[in-house]
Parts: C-alpha cells; structure tokens; sequence
C-alpha cells in the first residue's frame, strides 16, 4: 500500500513483476496434499499477499489447483493483506455464518485471524533466517514473529510440522470450528 500511496505504483504492474518467475524449479506436486484436499467437506480458499496469477501457478505445481474454489489475492482484499484485519473480514463476509479454518506458515498473520474467532493452524517448519542475513527492515519482522512464537498457545489453535500432517489433526481442526 505505501508504494501505491506514495510513489504511485500501479499495484497489479509491481505484483506481475515481483511474481514473474517460474515457480516450478520450487516445487513439486504433493499427491498426499491434493488426495487430502479433494477429501475435504469444506470449501478450501486461499488467502495470499501474492497476486492470483502467482497463486494459480504454485498451486498448478503443487497439483491442487482443481481443489481450489476461491482465491483472494492482494488486489481482492483492496491491497491490505494479511496481516491486516480487512483481509480475513473481506473473506468472511462472502461466507456468513461459516465456521473458518486458517492454515498458515507466518506466526505475524495469526492475530487477527484469532481475534475474528478462526480456528489457527500454524505451519511451523522451524524456519530460522541465517545470522546476519537480515537488513534493518526485516529483522522488525523477525523480532515480531519471535515474539509472537512465545505465545503461540495464545493465537494459534493447533501447530504442525509439515502441512501433510493437517489431514491427521482435521478432524479435531474441524470439531473445533464448529465449536466457535
């Protein structure tokens, strides 16, 4: 947003830009996520600071684009992603009286969605950024989501290691929405 305010950057020209590369030297298709995904009772969106053209291709690499039925990208959420509390609004208000679930690997994305009532799933893959290899502006970030780390029991419902083990927890992910 401070690009589009302040230097009067068109949005979907920069998010072309940045997304531009190939995600597939990346990424591989995950059969176990796609069979688990295709199982799922619930409507399964994505909620992304990407753009959605980036978000096709990954999820095209990944084989679970089939699984998709709505994708919110920057521009669908006006330009305020997450963590900004619009964007989980915006994707809540075209699902009314849905229970929600949100499956995340960024610890900073989690407090708003844990004050709407949703029901977290953090993704912790243990990512540690290298000593030193951190400029001014992201260790702000990274002091953050520390912080936040410590009180993960706070704002984050269930936690995993690697996303294949969401189908083992589901059905207590799901019992536990529709608690809400």
């Amino acid at each position: 947003a401070g690009l589009i305010a302040e230097r009067d950057v068109d949005p979907d020209d920069f998010m072309s830009f940045v997304h531009s590369y190939d995600v597939r030297p990346f990424l591989k298709p995950n059969p176990k996520l796609r069979e688990f995904l295709s199982g799922v009772d619930a409507k399964c969106v994505i909620l992304t600071s990407a753009n959605e053209d980036h978000t096709l291709r990954v999820a095209e690499a990944l084989g679970v684009r089939e699984c998709l039925d709505r994708i919110y990208d920057l521009k669908a959420v006006d330009y305020l992603g997450k963590p900004h509390p619009h964007a989980y609004e915006k994707v809540l208000a075209d699902y009314p009286g849905e229970s929600a679930v949100f499956v995340d690997d960024r610890m900073l994305n989690f407090p708003p969605a844990h004050k709407l009532g949703i029901v977290n799933v953090w993704v912790d893959e243990g990512f540690k950024p290298m000593q030193g290899s951190l400029t001014p502006a992201l260790s702000v970030f990274t002091d953050e989501a520390r912080a936040l780390a410590s009180k993960a029991s706070e704002i984050v419902d269930f936690t995993i290691k690697r996303i294949e083990e969401l189908e083992g927890i589901w059905p207590e992910v799901t019992a536990k929405a529709e608690a809400k």
